[in-house]
């Protein structure tokens, strides 16, 4: 029989299901660290539009669950899977909508019931992504000079939450919502792009990896003229192709026409900053998500460019420029996230 110690120093599975991609890893609650780190690319509504949403939910239940019995094979003393999932939950482990998954449809999706049906002898924790994120950049700002941290994904989707550094509590209401800061409307034109949700306008639709992406193919498509004197060009000859992959290249090469349409869609977020600048005092902002750690400063400078377009009362530009970080490039936010989350709700149960 383990003792409590031993039972505290066991790995804890870590999954963190994205928009494009379905990671996992073994997480040790010992000295905070990932090992075994696997990356997959996951079916949407996008890359598989034909398949139905209830087909996509069955068959990520099943790969979980699949990829749990794997691991309790190796380790036949797996207890804790912790779960980072795209979507607002609600305590009892049930989805709003998760567009950057499934659209415009799958919401309420009762996804803790399901998969504690499926392996009760597993305690499961399933998390929002950003929630699970955030925990790893408090740990790290933890001994800063900090009232409240922002952290931001670009990546698929946008997300958000904030973390109240001196009472050590995540601001969420009560039903486990606050932070879906993709789905707030900026764009009110006829002409306002799609979010994947469905509606128009969103932050989401104009600011994040999937939107830059989706705007300089059709904007190169528009101006052939621009397109082909760009760096861009150079990677992409038909622009139809162009790719998110391309355009983080050209960015990090400093290919201007591309840098001018990055411009374009941060100075959405630098209102979004403004406004939790103003509005509650958020005073560090950490960018996290694929696209903007891939995009690395020229992504932070091209944001804190726009924001000191705006300007922030009692704030000089370099003062503007230290609010905004960018993340630690490594894609395992939401994994060492949730991992620190199963650990410390394991603690406070046994303690």
């Amino acid at each position: 029989m383990k003792t409590l110690l031993e039972r505290k120093r066991e790995p804890i599975l870590v999954i963190d299901i994205g928009g494009t991609y379905f990671r996992y890893a073994l997480y040790s609650p010992e000295n905070n660290s990932l090992s075994s780190v696997q990356r997959e690319l996951i079916p949407n509504f996008t890359n598989t539009p034909y398949v139905k949403i209830e087909e996509l939910q069955k068959k990520l239940i099943t790969k979980i669950v699949q990829l749990v019995v794997q691991t309790k094979k190796n380790i036949p003393t797996l207890s804790r899977v912790g779960i980072s999932f795209p979507s607002a939950i609600t305590p009892k482990g049930v989805t709003y909508l998760v567009p950057t998954l499934w659209g415009r449809e799958g919401g309420n999706f009762p996804i803790l019931q399901i998969l504690s049906h499926e392996i009760p002898e597993i305690s499961w924790l399933v998390e929002n992504d950003i929630t699970a994120a955030t925990e790893r950049y408090v740990a790290h700002y933890a001994k800063k000079n900090i009232d409240y941290l922002g952290v931001f994904t670009i990546s698929s989707g946008v997300g958000n939450k904030i973390y109240d550094m001196r009472r050590k509590i995540l601001l969420l209401n009560n039903m486990g919502f606050g932070g879906e800061i993709g789905h707030a409307t900026l764009d009110f034109s006829d002409t306002a792009p799609l979010c994947d949700c469905g509606a128009k306008g969103h932050l989401g639709a104009l600011a994040s990896g999937r939107a830059i992406e989706r705007t300089i193919r059709e904007y190169s498509l528009k101006h052939p003229q621009e397109y082909e004197m760009s760096g861009l060009s150079k990677l992409s000859v038909q622009a139809q192709n162009i790719t998110s992959t391309h355009i983080v290249q050209a960015i990090n090469q400093g290919d201007s026409y591309c840098l001018h349409l990055l411009d374009n869609a941060t100075r959405y977020l630098a209102v979004v900053f403004s406004i939790f600048y103003h509005g509650i005092g958020v005073d560090k902002f950490v960018i996290i998500g694929g696209f903007a750690n891939a995009c690395g400063l020229m992504f932070q400078k091209s944001i804190v460019k726009n924001m000191q377009k705006i300007g922030y009362m009692a704030k000089h530009n370099d003062e503007i420029e230290s609010m905004v970080d960018i993340g630690i490039n490594d894609g395992n936010d939401c994994l060492h996230g949730v991992g620190i989350l199963v650990s410390r709700r394991w603690n406070n149960e046994v303690n």
